[in-house]
C-alpha cells in the first residue's frame, strides 16, 4: 500500500514535466519576441496569431487544434489525478475509524440497509407504531432532535460571524439531492420524491398507499421542498465559495426577530427558536426563514410529519447497496458481476466529503503534507501583503481615511496555508453498530463541533471553521469575507503547478495567492471590514469613484465573447475579475523585483517575463465546448479560461510593452486600461 501511494502521490506532485521544466536560455535581443523567440511551451503556440488578436490563441493554439482528446490542460489534468488520488487514499486507508465504515459499507445487504434506516427514524422519533400524528409542538420537538443530529430538514443551525467571534445561525434547510438531481437533469421531481416514498412504504408494516395518495403526498412535498429552496441564503451556505459571493446583510439577532404569528395552538415564532436553541446573545436568524416559519405554524402536521421521514430517507438513498443480479448479465461477465461489489463505498465517500467532511481530511492530510511547499508560498504572500500595502498607500483616488481602513483590512488578514498545524478529525469517534448509525454520529459530532465554536474569536479559528465545510483535498483556494481570511489548500502547492525548479510557472500560480488577497477589497470583500464584520469603511467619494471603475470593468468584458456569438456577462463575473487583475499585477511584479534582485540583464528579464504570460495563459489551459461555456455562462461568477487570459492581459501596460502590441481586436489605448489596486 506504502508503495502505491508514494507512487500516485509522485505523478500528482511531479506532473507536467514535459510542458513547464526543461528552461529556455533566453534569446538575442534583435529576436522578435512575437515571431522568432523560442519559449518553453513553444509546441502549444500559434505563431500566426497576434497576441493583440487574442493572446489566449496565441499561446495555445496548436495545442487547441491537435490536443490528445484525454488532454485536460494542466490544471484539469492535474485534478483528474488528485482526486483520483485521494479517493484511493480513502478507499485503502489504515485509519481504524475509515476501515470500519468501509467494512460495513463492503458488507451492507439490502435487507440490514432498510433495517438500519428505520433504526435511525425510530431513533430520531419519526416513525413509529402510532397511528396518531404528532402535535405542532411535537412536530417542532422533533425537528429540533434532528437539527441537534447533524441534519437540515426545513431549518439548518449553521454558524458564521460577527463583529469578531462566531455566531449560531439559524437558515433555510437542504433540499432534497434526489429531488436537485432530478430538476438539473430535466426529470420529474414527483417521481423522484415517490420512489423514495415508496422504498419506505415497501419496507414498512403500513399497508402501501394507493397511488393517487402517493401523488398527492409527493406534491405537497415537492411544494414544501419549493419553499425551502426559495428561502436559501447563500450568505449562509455550507459551500463557502457562495458564501465568499454572497451579497452581505447584517445578521439579525433572534431577540430582534419580529416575526410574531402564532399558529393555531398558540405556538409562535420564538418558540421555534427557543426549541432549536437559537435565542442568546451569539444566535442569529435568517430573515429570509419567514416562509418556513410560515410552513412549520400553519402546514398541516401530519404532511410536516411525512416530509420528516422523506427527508431521512433521501439523505441515505445513496447508500443503498446495489444488488448486480437484479439486472443480469449486461455487462457480458457470467458471474463475474459479483466482484462489482455494492457500490456503497463509493457512494459513503461523496456523501462523507459534504456532511462529515473533517473525517476526509483526516485521511487527505496524511497523504498530502509533507509533498507541499508551504514555506515558499507563506513568503511569496508576505510579499505580496507588502507590496499591495504599498499600492494602496500610493493610490491616487482613494482619500487617506479609506486607505487607512484598507490598509488596516490587510494587516489583519490571516493567510492559512497548506494544512491545519494538526491533523483534522483527530476527536471523531464511532461507537455506533453499524454503517448508518456511524453516519449519523459523525453528522452529530459536526454539529455539536460546529456549535462549540460559538463565542470564540474567528481570528484564532480559521481553519477550525473552514475544515466543518470543506475537505482539504478540495482543488481549490478562497477567500472569506466574513472571517477576513484566506485559504490555499494543498492543491496548489504541489510540485506539479507551484514548482520550485521553474520561476515562470511558479509564479504564474502565485497570482492564485494575490487573487485571494485581492478578494478582500473586490466588489463584494470591500463591504467588510478586518474584524470580517459588515461594514461600511469607504468615504462616500471614495466609493462612488470605486464604483464607476467597476463599471469600466464591467463594460470591458461585456465586450469578450463568452463562445461564438454569445458575449460574456462583465456584471456577473465582476468580483472574480477585479481578483484576477489584482493576482496577476502583484505575482507579476514581484517575479519582475526577483528577476532584478537575481541580476538578470534587461533582455533576459524581459524574455522571463513574457515566460510569466505565457505560463499564466498555461495555468488555465483547457479547451471547453460551447455547452460547457453556456453553462458556465448560465451558473458561474468567473469568467471563461479564454477571457481569464484575454481580459487581464490588455489591461496591462507591461503586456503591450513586452510583446509589442500596437494594434489587434482586443486592443485597449493607454486611457482604457482601467486600474483599480
Amino acid at each position: 500500500m506504502g508503495a502505491i501511494l508514494t507512487f500516485s502521490a509522485a505523478i500528482l506532485f511531479s506532473g507536467c514535466t514535459d510542458v513547464i521544466d526543461n528552461p529556455v536560455t533566453p534569446t538575442e535581443p534583435s529576436v522578435d519576441p512575437v515571431t522568432q523567440e523560442k519559449y518553453e511551451n513553444d509546441d502549444l503556440m500559434d505563431r500566426t496569431v497576434k497576441p493583440g488578436d487574442s493572446f489566449w490563441q496565441f499561446a495555445l493554439g496548436t495545442w487547441l487544434k491537435s490536443h490528445d482528446e484525454e488532454d485536460a490542460g494542466l490544471q484539469g489534468n492535474l485534478i483528474n489525478t488528485h482526486s483520483s488520488l485521494l479517493s484511493y487514499a480513502f478507499m485503502e486507508s489504515s485509519d481504524p475509524l475509515v476501515q470500519k465504515l468501509l467494512d460495513e459499507a463492503d458488507n451492507l445487504g439490502t435487507e440490514d440497509y432498510m433495517n438500519q434506516l428505520f433504526s435511525i427514524m425510530f431513533d430520531l422519533d419519526i416513525a413509529g407504531d402510532s397511528d396518531t400524528p404528532p402535535s405542532r409542538k411535537q412536530l417542532i420537538e422533533l425537528l429540533a432532535k434532528m437539527v441537534d443530529s447533524g441534519y437540515s430538514p426545513l431549518v439548518r443551525r449553521t454558524i458564521n460571524t460577527d463583529d469578531g467571534v462566531f455566531v449560531r445561525v439559524l437558515t433555510s434547510g437542504e433540499n432534497s439531492a434526489k429531488v436537485v438531481g432530478a430538476l438539473q437533469s430535466g426529470d420529474d421531481p414527483v417521481e423522484a420524491i415517490k420512489e423514495i416514498l415508496s422504498m419506505v412504504s415497501s419496507f414498512s408494516d403500513d399497508p402501501e398507499e394507493d397511488d393517487e395518495d402517493l401523488d398527492v403526498l409527493a406534491q405537497k412535498i415537492l411544494e414544501i421542498e419549493e419553499t425551502v429552496g426559495m428561502a436559501h441564503n447563500d450568505q449562509y451556505a455550507d459551500d463557502l465559495r457562495l458564501r465568499q459571493i454572497a451579497t452581505p446583510k447584517r445578521d439579525q439577532r433572534a431577540s430582534q426577530f419580529r416575526a410574531r404569528r402564532r399558529a393555531a395552538d398558540g405556538l409562535t415564532v420564538e418558540d421555534i427558536c427557543q426549541a432549536l436553541g437559537v435565542t442568546d446573545d451569539y444566535s442569529v436568524v435568517d430573515e429570509q426563514l419567514e416562509p418556513i416559519f410560515t410552513l412549520l405554524l400553519e402546514e398541516d402536521v401530519e404532511t410536516l410529519a411525512s416530509y420528516l421521514v422523506f427527508y431521512i430517507a433521501s439523505q441515505y438513498y445513496d447508500l443503498m447497496p446495489i444488488d448486480w443480479s437484479e439486472y443480469g448479465d449486461i455487462f457480458g461477465m457470467g458471474s463475474g458481476y459479483m466482484n462489482l461489489g455494492n457500490g456503497v463505498k463509493e457512494s459513503l465517500y461523496t456523501l462523507l466529503s459534504t456532511k462529515a467532511p473533517e473525517l476526509i481530511s483526516r485521511v487527505d492530510y496524511m497523504v498530502m503534507k509533507d509533498n507541499i511547499d508551504i514555506e515558499g508560498c507563506r513568503t511569496l504572500m508576505e510579499q505580496m501583503r507588502t507590496l499591495m500595502d504599498g499600492r494602496i498607500a500610493a493610490n491616487d483616488w482613494m482619500s487617506d481615511a479609506t486607505k487607512g481602513a484598507a490598509r488596516e483590512k490587510l494587516a489583519a488578514m490571516k493567510f492559512n496555508i497548506g494544512v491545519p498545524d494538526e491533523q483534522p478529525g483527530a476527536s471523531f469517534e464511532l461507537i455506533g453498530e453499524n454503517l448508518l448509525e456511524n453516519v449519523q454520529q459523525l453528522r452529530q459530532q459536526r454539529q455539536r463541533q460546529m456549535m462549540a465554536l460559538v463565542g470564540k474569536p474567528v481570528a484564532n479559528h480559521g481553519w477550525d471553521f473552514a475544515m466543518q465545510f470543506m475537505t482539504l483535498g478540495t482543488y481549490n483556494a478562497m477567500y472569506a469575507p466574513f472571517l477576513n481570511q484566506l485559504f490555499i489548500l494543498p492543491a496548489f502547492l504541489s510540485d506539479g503547478i507551484f514548482p520550485k525548479d521553474n520561476e515562470p510557472m511558479r509564479y504564474a500560480t502565485a497570482m492564485v495567492f494575490g487573487h485571494e488577497m485581492c478578494h478582500g477589497f473586490d466588489a463584494n470583500g470591500s463591504n467588510y471590514d478586518a474584524e470580517g464584520s459588515i461594514i461600511d469603511w469607504w468615504t462616500p467619494a471614495d466609493r462612488t469613484e470605486f464604483e464607476q471603475r467597476q463599471q469600466q470593468m464591467v463594460t470591458l468584458y461585456d465586450q469578450l465573447w463568452q463562445y461564438d456569438g454569445v458575449h460574456a456577462d462583465g456584471k456577473m463575473t465582476l468580483a472574480e475579475n477585479m481578483a484576477d487583475m489584482g493576482g496577476v499585477r502583484l505575482a507579476f511584479e514581484l517575479y519582475k523585483q526577483k528577476l532584478s534582485t537575481d541580476g538578470l540583464n534587461t533582455e533576459a528579464t524581459n524574455h522571463q517575463l513574457r515566460e510569466f504570460f505565457l505560463h499564466y495563459v498555461l495555468f488555465w489551459q483547457e479547451d471547453a465546448s460551447a455547452d460547457a461555456l453556456q453553462d458556465q455562462l448560465e451558473d458561474d461568477e468567473h469568467s471563461a479560461n479564454h477571457n481569464r487570459i484575454i481580459g487581464i492581459t490588455r489591461l496591462m501596460d507591461e503586456w503591450y510593452d513586452l510583446f509589442r502590441v500596437t494594434d489587434g481586436q482586443w486592443y485597449l489605448t493607454p486611457a482604457e486600461r482601467v486600474r483599480i489596486w
